[in-house]
């Protein structure tokens, strides 16, 4: 069975170097457990 996620963002300018270091942090899992 396979699970589909679907995520939006709203992002706040002030705050996109939060949000860039925010999805590296995923890069790891997302490679790992797919």
């Amino acid at each position: 069975m396979a699970v589909t996620i679907y995520l939006r963002y709203v992002l706040n300018t002030s705050k996109l170097r939060e949000f860039e270091h925010y999805g590296k942090l995923w890069i790891p899992l997302v490679e790992k457990f797919g």
